[in-house]
């Protein structure tokens, strides 16, 4: 019976692969690749059916089923054969499929035609009675086990051999000297269950052979998507994981198995319980292991990054002496021992032209070209050169990717934009003693991500050495550059609506910031709120949020899925811990009715005409940037708006300057202010309150304060 079991948990996992693979992925490769997976599933299924039959002495089924049995297992390999020779080429090649069809047609008729029988008795014994081969000492069925175990295998081999030694890309060599390695893996397991159906009551193990394949299939699978180079310790770690996996337990499994097989027949249920048990405890174990061996290992791997987000975090962009696009550059030279660190970046012409370069080399690439575009459509910002070769998704743009590549002879692309707009692309050198770039390293690029991003943000849209030169030393930065971009807002022009925003800087640049976007003639989006941090670096962030917000507009009209994409932009770009706390809101004086969702924001007050009361109306919520989707948190809320009502949403600089004697200012200071005022224009009020707070806070505001008026005509 647990051979039984075992055959149909082995097509139940390959099925489930094929359908995994299947569903994410069109590679012709991977089609083929999914015939050879339903072919196991089957061949296991047919071995389960076996096993069943003979158990339920059903003698006629068991026959026909093992000849089944047979024939399918040359079919696998003929299948198997077939895919080794066009590896790694996706096209069909029609010799090769009429070869392909004849073979399988031949070892029918070799099955079902010069087999007199095949057959497992009930103890286990598995029979095939044919004729000898001429004059040697051998059976149809030898010669057939000869084909099938030496012959096609070991052609196999031979065929990867001779593709690694024609293969000029070193990835595709990698893979094709781990898929030998696996064949080789299979035959080492084939001859493991050959030896142990010839033990004495052990003959039924003859029908784990489907698990011959599948576990080759399994480790092709694997390979397949490997994606960068190894060393000679990557290959070992990773050998050394898998068995961790995999291997021991498995191991230790069979032993557990063999040591209370006693208690199948004294007690089914007690010996599955001890069997599941003691399964799942080792897996369990080995697991564990090898996560803290895995740490352990990578502890040198996460000093280097930790390492350089230290110094990406480290780079001042206040300070005008220091050259940021070469530290930026040294800093990866370091770090990643590489050769040539490359930064372009956008020069409002259409072209991609060269900032900084180690080697001094300079190159120009079109904004228009299919490769930028198509990379932005796919969504994949960071590119390794060998995945040309590997990613099929890239086959369209293969070429001309590659050809990038080799002419900035580099191994890495980062791709930094706004939306679909491209702003700056860094290349990345190959490594000193031809290194590859690993998985790993792919982890820390989309980690450091944000770090990129605020660099190259930086490069295109502030660092310019004519504004900088004319604001002068003393001022050390151009901070006016940073303010132009606070100021560019829509601010309402809307029948019956009278609307402004105000955010008022602690220093000389600030992290708060309001916005108004216009949707159309009589509907606004507004956003009002703090990113934490100070200084410059708060400050820029703060820019390249207030620019992305339009952006985020563009791709979705849904105002609670615009927080969420602006709570994942924050995330997944911005440097760790970065967060915002504020409003957003969206007003339609068509319907006269105002939609809001609270993220934080320190007060949002409401005065009502009809009722003649302010109110606080916020509510609870949730800051922007921590956990990865938002959107269970985030409540939208409504507001039926009247002639004569007043919103005003204030950030925390508004509730936490305090006086010399260390009171606050406080929210009653601002409801007094705005019931004084509830007639002045909106920009009037937003000056009053503004001059109140800097009047209340005699030693000067420690915080960035924002608010934001809406008077309802």
């Amino acid at each position: 019976m647990i051979f039984f079991i075992l055959n149909l948990m082995c097509a139940a996992a390959l099925f489930g692969l094929s359908f995994a693979i299947d569903f994410g992925s069109s590679d012709a490769k991977n089609k083929s690749f999914i015939n050879m997976l339903l072919l196991q599933v089957v061949w296991a299924l047919v071995a389960a059916f076996c096993m069943l039959f003979i158990l339920l002495k059903q003698t006629g089924l068991a026959i026909t089923f093992s000849r089944f049995f047979i024939w399918l297992w040359s079919v696998q390999s003929i299948l198997f054969f077939s895919w080794c020779c066009l590896y790694p080429a996706a096209k069909h090649n029609l010799f090769m499929r009429i070869l392909k069809i004849g073979a399988i047609l031949f070892s029918f008729y070799f099955v079902f035609f010069l087999f007199d029988a095949v057959y497992f008795d009930a103890e286990g014994h598995f029979t095939v009675l044919s004729k000898t081969v001429g004059s040697l000492s051998l059976d149809m069925f030898d010669l057939y086990k000869i084909i099938m175990i030496f012959i096609l295998p070991g052609l196999s081999i031979l065929v990867l051999f001779f593709k690694y030694e024609l293969m000029s890309k070193r990835l595709l060599r990698q893979h094709i000297l781990f898929f030998i390695l696996a064949v080789v893996a299979g035959e080492i397991l084939f001859f493991l269950i050959t030896y142990a159906s010839h033990l004495p009551l052990r003959q039924f193990f003859l029908l784990l052979t489907p698990f011959v394949y599948g576990f080759v299939l399994f480790l092709f699978y694997l390979i397949g998507r490997i994606q960068s180079l190894f060393s000679f310790k990557s290959f070992l770690q990773l050998a050394a994981d898998f068995c961790l996996v995999y291997i021991i337990p498995a191991a230790l499994s069979a032993i557990v198995f063999s040591l209370f097989r006693v208690y199948v027949t004294l007690n089914h249920p007690l010996f599955f319980m001890i069997l599941i048990a003691s399964t799942a405890a080792l897996f369990l174990f080995f697991y564990g292991l090898r996560r803290y061996l895995f740490k352990f290992g990578r502890q040198e791997n996460t000093e280097y990054a930790d390492r350089l987000e230290a110094d990406f975090a480290a780079l001042d962009f206040g300070d005008i002496d220091m050259q940021i696009d070469m530290r930026f550059a040294h800093i990866l030279h370091t770090h990643l021992r590489t050769v040539n660190v490359i930064i372009l970046t956008d020069n409002d012409e259409g072209k991609l032209t060269t900032r900084y370069s180690l080697k001094g080399d300079t190159y120009e690439f079109s904004l228009d070209s299919p490769v930028f575009s198509s990379l932005l459509n796919m969504q994949r910002r960071i590119v390794f050169k060998t995945h040309c070769d590997t990613v099929h998704e890239l086959s369209p743009i293969a070429t001309a990717l590659a050809a990038i590549f080799e002419e900035t002879d580099s191994s890495v692309m980062i791709l930094l934009n706004e939306g679909a707009r491209l702003f700056s692309v860094i290349l990345l050198g190959a490594r000193r003693q031809e290194q590859p770039y690993t998985d790993y390293d792919y982890e820390v690029f989309n980690k450091l991500y944000s770090r990129f991003f605020l660099t190259g943000y930086y490069l295109k849209n502030i660092a310019n050495e004519e504004l900088i030169s004319l604001v002068g030393r003393e001022i050390r930065f151009s901070s006016q550059v940073i303010r132009s971009l606070h100021k560019k807002t829509d601010m309402p022009v809307c029948e019956g609506l009278d609307a402004d925003a105000v955010s008022l800087s602690a220093r000389s640049l600030g992290s708060g910031f309001t916005d108004f976007i216009k949707l159309d003639a009589h509907r606004y989006i507004g956003v009002i709120g703090d990113l934490s941090g100070k200084g410059l670096n708060a400050s820029m962030l703060m820019a390249i949020l207030k620019s992305m917000i339009p952006i985020f507009l563009a791709e979705t009209h849904d105002f609670k899925n615009l927080i969420q994409k602006v709570n994942a932009f924050i995330r997944e770009n911005m440097p760790r811990g970065t967060y915002f706390a504020g409003l957003f809101f969206l007003i339609d004086m068509q319907a006269k009715v105002l939609y809001y969702a609270n993220c934080a924001l320190a007060a949002f007050f409401m005065y009502n005409k009809t009722y003649n009361n302010m109110i606080e109306i916020q509510g609870d919520g949730k800051i922007l940037g921590f956990v990865p989707d938002i959107s269970s948190l985030i409540k939208i809320k409504k507001i039926q708006l009247a002639s004569g009502d007043v919103l005003a949403a204030v950030t925390g600089g508004f509730m936490e300057t305090k006086s010399l004697r260390g009171e606050p200012f406080g929210k009653n200071r601002i409801q007094a202010v705005l019931l004084q005022n509830l007639k002045q224009p909106a920009a009037k009020i937003c000056e009053i309150l503004g001059e109140n707070l800097h009047g209340f806070a005699e030693k000067g505001m420690e915080e960035d304060a924002g608010i934001s008026v809406l008077r309802i005509l």
